[in-house]
């Protein structure tokens, strides 16, 4: 509301520019959108609309994340991007994503592969918004070992790459001696609530702060969380917690 006013004016134009491009979108078999029709211009004259409203300094930007278009190869995603006029892009590193458009290893072990991205990127006026890597770093045994190798190995291409955002997910633990995550949402009957301190307090807590000054010291100054069913932090109480 601070971006766009009026409030109801943005979601109308919202809710066109939905309907617009359901209409609109016209995916082949080979991959993106061949002829796109109104929906460029339909896109132009909605965010004209918006960013009339809004400060030099607080324009409204915006993105998508990658993930939506996982059949695409990196060059017909950012063609389908550049069309749609998006500022921003968001990609998923691995664990729960696919990562259809970014090789983690390959990006961590070579300087020049990192230049070649960011310059495929900037030949269209687009940054990256964050870095993804949402999957369950503290489900037990070899899984949760993978999924926090990704997290980790995500936050360094972060700091590399000049991205200051890392989005992911909290994680839930199992209850002690579980082979499986054990995602608890009351604290009744007794049981159970020791379960639950023990998942925050012996687990997800530690988890955190650890991974807090990991995060730091790769030079990346925000993770943000998705809240998300099957997670310890699922909801703003969760968050506050």
């Amino acid at each position: 509301e601070q971006l766009v006013q009026p409030t109801e004016r943005r979601i109308e134009a919202s809710d066109a520019f939905v309907e617009q491009w359901i209409h609109d979108r016209e995916f082949t078999a080979s991959g993106p959108p061949s002829r796109p029709r109104n929906m460029v211009r339909f896109r132009s004259s909605v965010l004209s609309h918006a960013r009339s409203q809004t400060s030099k300094t607080a324009r409204m930007k915006i993105g998508m994340i990658t993930d939506s278009l996982p059949d695409a190869d990196f060059d017909a995603m950012l063609a389908v991007a550049a069309r749609l006029e998006m500022d921003m892009l968001e990609f998923g590193c691995g664990n729960w994503s696919t990562a259809p458009h970014l090789e983690l290893d390959p990006m961590l072990e070579s300087a020049p592969a990192r230049r070649d991205f960011l310059a495929r990127l900037n030949a269209h006026g687009i940054k990256i918004s964050a870095l993804n890597c949402s999957g369950n770093p503290l489900h037990p045994g070899e899984a949760g070992r993978r999924h926090d190798e990704v997290t980790r190995k995500t936050i360094r291409l972060a700091g590399l790459l000049d991205v200051d955002r890392v989005v992911m997910m909290s994680g839930c633990p199992a209850a002690p001696g579980d082979a499986h995550a054990n995602w608890i949402t009351t604290e009744w009957p007794p049981e159970v609530r020791d379960i639950l301190r023990w998942q925050w307090d012996d687990v997800l807590i530690p988890y955190w702060r650890n991974l807090v000054a990991y995060t730091r010291n790769q030079g990346v100054r925000r993770r943000s969380l998705e809240l998300h069913g099957y997670q310890n932090v699922y909801n703003v109480a969760t968050l506050d917690r």
